[in-house]
């Protein structure tokens, strides 16, 4: 007996070593005969012990050398606040990289090398060295387009550019053919311009396209974090809009572009206008190469004015698919307006090649050639879709932030939507320890943490096989919903029962856990989980700390839902609800054996 009271005594002082050792890690450095002598151990048993600190600290030491890589994310926010700054002015970083673009290339001879004034070296790979300094510069025109999302920019740095490149080519074309005829020297010079004119077009549409994507990625961005929106955070953007709302003067609504009458036609009847577009554009298309005798180049070298004629109608038709997207509101609609404009231009080269035997269109045109046409033009149809979109929603953030009161009060109404779409019938179950005050005084708190992370654990597994969801948690309970009386109520006995055996394997503390709990059925607007506050939890609550120790409390709305024989009423009402007790809160053990 004196042995098993000498063992436990050591045991305590065992425990006692590892608190203080928890609480003065250094400590673990003093020898170990004095502290063998201070908690009166066994000094070979304190050396084990912190032999076994010590051990374990060198193994968690790494025998690699750390590397510290730090500086990769200095250097990437360095690079991020360069790009920021480079790109605040779009058009000129555009401008100015190009121009960087040009110099490197004016120092390429054409067998691609540098000149340096005191020696030559030669590029190996000329060519692909070029065509990468033109990907990059590309590159970086259109992840600055992307980032900036104004389809403006596009076309203001495509005008620039044009007008440049424009000057530089025809200066070089014009010293080139000083000893050339007067009028050959226009021909080329204006053939010089327009090229550069439909290959700056190319670019713009191309910037253009990546500008809109990025506004629409960026709206999409905003989307999610709308819907992300707390209730708390929609009742304050509610009630912001309504105080604007009250401070608008008139209700006189301000038009947009999409409120003008010609875009109201289009959007009710817009694959008619296609079709009649892609007819009306073949239609000039085939008149034209009629009156010239589709002679592109006169002799002589003289290009014929069919070429920049039949370039232009190109122009106008690529502006009206992408026209026809951006007028559209749904994408189907979009869809039917790209292909009723390819098919609105089939009649009329039908009509040259079968009634005036144009032998140019019957080589160049067939099924194939119009299907590919066709899937490319709706591809650009798409991009104007998207843009629609963008500046649809730009519209309407204009107007609320011209505080238009049309839009405050479309807004209010689409939020008072978001707050109350979703009324769900939901059944709230509260557990609370009771006396965890006193569970938790003089207690060891690694025990306290341990033993109510388990009490969690078990509430929150007895729950979820009923489809339970956990709303929130405290130290001492938490609060979980259920879709029904019936599973709430069943879930409250298997607690109520399973805590016995929980304070037996699984509680660290010397006072046991003993349970209380509330259950009320009522309605909840939105998903409880986004509630912050609301009469339903309030009331279990209340219900739960009527209720006795090891018993289960619910409302009248519950009992209903149940068996009445279960149940006693409580003398007295809850929040003005009838309180009744449940007889039998274990699933095998009745209900006289739990304390009051």
């Amino acid at each position: 007996m004196l042995g098993e009271v000498t063992h436990e005594a050591q045991i305590r002082a065992a425990r006692q070593l590892a608190l203080h050792l928890r609480q003065n890690p250094e400590e673990a450095q003093r020898e170990p005969g004095e502290l063998a002598d201070q908690f009166g151990l066994p000094a070979t048993f304190v050396q084990n012990v912190l032999s076994g600190i010590q051990g374990n600290a060198r193994r968690h030491a790494s025998w690699f050398p750390r590397v510290d890589l730090t500086w990769v994310f200095r250097l990437y926010q360095w690079v991020e606040r360069m790009w920021e700054r480079l790109t605040v002015k779009p058009v000129s970083f555009i401008i100015g990289s190009s121009i960087a673009y040009g110099a490197i290339l004016f120092l390429l001879d054409v067998r691609g090398s540098i000149h340096l004034g005191l020696r030559r070296s030669e590029i190996i790979g000329d060519s692909s060295f070029t065509l990468i300094l033109f990907l990059v510069t590309f590159g970086l025109h259109m992840a600055c387009l992307f980032k900036r999302r104004m389809v403006r920019y596009a076309l203001h740095s495509a005008l620039l550019l044009w007008t440049g490149l424009s000057c530089v080519l025809m200066t070089f074309s014009w010293l080139d053919m000083r000893s050339s005829p007067d009028g050959v020297k226009a021909g080329i010079l204006l053939l010089v311009a327009f090229g550069m004119f439909i290959v700056c077009t190319i670019y713009a549409g191309i910037g253009a396209a990546f500008s809109v994507l990025g506004a629409y990625m960026d709206l999409r961005k905003q989307a999610k974090l709308d819907d992300r929106m707390s209730r708390q955070d929609m009742l304050e953007r509610y009630f912001e809009l309504q105080e604007r709302l009250d401070e608008s003067e008139g209700l006189t609504p301000r038009p947009s572009f999409f409120d003008l009458d010609f875009v109201k036609a289009f959007v009710t009847t817009g694959p008619f206008w296609a079709l009649l577009t892609g007819l009306v554009l073949n239609t000039l298309m085939i008149f034209i190469m009629l009156a010239s005798g589709i002679d592109f180049v006169r002799p002589g070298g003289q290009v014929n004015w069919v070429v920049f004629a039949n370039l232009l109608l190109g122009l106008i038709a690529f502006l009206s698919y992408i026209a026809a997207g951006f007028l559209s509101r749904r994408f189907l609609a979009a869809v039917i307006s790209s292909l009723a404009i390819s098919i609105g231009g089939l009649p009329p080269v039908l009509m040259g090649i079968n009634v005036f035997h144009m032998n140019y269109l019957k080589d160049n045109y067939n099924w194939v050639s119009f299907s590919i046409a066709s899937f490319g033009y709706l591809i650009v149809t798409l991009f104007g879709y998207l843009g629609g979109i963008v500046q649809r929603r730009a519209a309407e953030e204009l107007s609320l932030a011209q505080n238009d009161p049309a839009s405050i009060l479309a807004e209010m109404v689409r939020i008072q939507w978001r707050l109350s779409d979703r009324t769900n019938m939901v059944c709230v179950m509260v557990v609370d320890a009771a006396k965890s005050s006193e569970m938790k005084s003089f207690a060891d708190p690694l025990a306290v943490e341990y033993s109510f992370r388990e009490y969690q654990t078990l509430l929150e597994d007895l729950s979820k096989h009923l489809d339970g969801r956990v709303h929130s948690t405290a130290g001492d309970g938490a609060v979980i919903a259920f879709n029904s009386a019936e599973a709430a109520f069943t879930a409250a006995k298997r607690i109520q029962t399973d805590i016995e055996r929980f304070n037996r394997e699984d509680n660290r503390l010397q006072l046991p856990f003993r349970l209380r709990v509330g259950l009320h059925l009522g309605e909840v607007v939105g998903d409880l989980d986004e509630v912050e506050f609301t009469e339903v939890i309030d009331i279990a609550a209340h219900v739960q700390a009527a209720a006795p120790v090891g018993g289960i409390a619910v409302t009248e709305r519950v009992a209903e839902h149940l068996d009445a024989d279960e149940f006693v009423p409580l003398a007295r009402q809850v929040d003005g609800q009838n309180v009744l007790l449940a007889l039998n809160p274990l699933v095998d053990k009745p209900w006289q054996t739990f304390s009051t």
